[in-house]
């Protein structure tokens, strides 16, 4: 298995993770083969040389191996032994080519080659969005949620255009910008309250893109819109009310299917209720 450095892919810097799923313990001859398999790939022009060059295994590498592996020097003095045993590595190759071959393995570096033990990968898989998915168990907690700041960001535009339709049509306010909201003390409360929800439910999304696979958080989104559409598409007085309605039903949905469930409250909810109006899935005000 390879590990691109760069988008150079072989052509750069690389990782190499040789995976045997062996039921013992590797030993120095099960390293040997792949070391020439290796140098031959370079010499014929298959990739470059690894930064690093990892056995992996279940019962991950012997003791002698282990050894070997650490002591560089000796690594290369018992492969080039072994190059020309009793049982040549290149054995029924062309002579030119295991020339080449030994050529180049008298010049690499040795501490290239390195063990990895299962659990080393596994901690460092736990890391992933897909440690959860395969292996089950809790997911990691949620980092702390920022506090929105004073002024709304780009990426909020949609969503509190929509709200300004509703203090517009709800307090027969004129909207001038965020400044009117602070204004008016209703208007003021309710606005802080769907920004906080808002960055709530973005917070959730940036865990969930480190956390868990692909599309787990626009999945829950689709559920949360499944929801509520039906409450979100009645007749109501105003849009205020079918807001708050529409927040009321958001908050009170028994999710169970989603891996984020465990980590999510009903603030992200109702946030995730704005992010869809970000994108006009949902709306407050009915077109006049």
């Amino acid at each position: 298995m390879a590990a691109f450095l760069t988008p150079d892919g072989f052509e750069g810097e690389w990782d190499c993770f040789q995976c045997k799923h062996y039921v013992e313990a590797l030993m120095p001859s099960d390293a040997y083969p792949e070391i020439f398999k290796l140098i031959r790939s370079v010499v014929e022009g298959h990739y470059t040389m690894p930064r690093r060059y990892y056995f992996l295994a279940p019962q991950g590498c012997g003791q002698t191996l282990k050894r070997m592996l650490s002591r560089p020097s000796e690594l290369r003095a018992k492969f080039l032994e072994k190059f020309d045993g009793d049982k040549p590595l290149g054995a029924g190759l062309d002579g030119s080519l295991v020339d080449k071959i030994r050529a180049l393995a008298e010049t690499i570096e040795y501490n290239v080659f390195q063990s990895s033990e299962v659990h080393e990968i596994l901690t460092v898989h736990k890391r992933t969005p897909y440690y959860a998915h395969r292996f089950g168990g809790p997911l990691p907690a949620r980092p702390a949620i920022e506090t929105p700041p004073e002024m709304p960001a780009e990426n909020e535009s949609r969503y509190i255009a929509h709200l300004f339709d509703v203090y517009g049509e709800h307090f027969g306010m004129a909207i001038q910008g965020v400044a009117s909201i602070k204004n008016h003390p209703k208007a003021s409360k309710h606005f802080s309250r769907q920004r906080e929800a808002f960055y709530s439910a973005e917070a959730l999304r940036l865990f969930a893109r480190d956390s868990v696979m692909p599309g787990t958080f626009e999945e829950l989104q689709d559920e949360v819109h499944d929801g509520v559409i039906e409450t979100q598409e009645r007749s109501y007085p105003d849009g205020m009310e079918r807001l708050t309605r529409v927040l009321e039903m958001a908050a009170a949905l028994n999710l169970t299917s989603n891996a984020l469930i465990s980590v999510s409250n009903p603030r992200d909810k109702r946030g995730i209720c704005h992010q869809l109006a970000n994108t006009d899935r949902l709306v407050w005000c009915e077109e006049q």
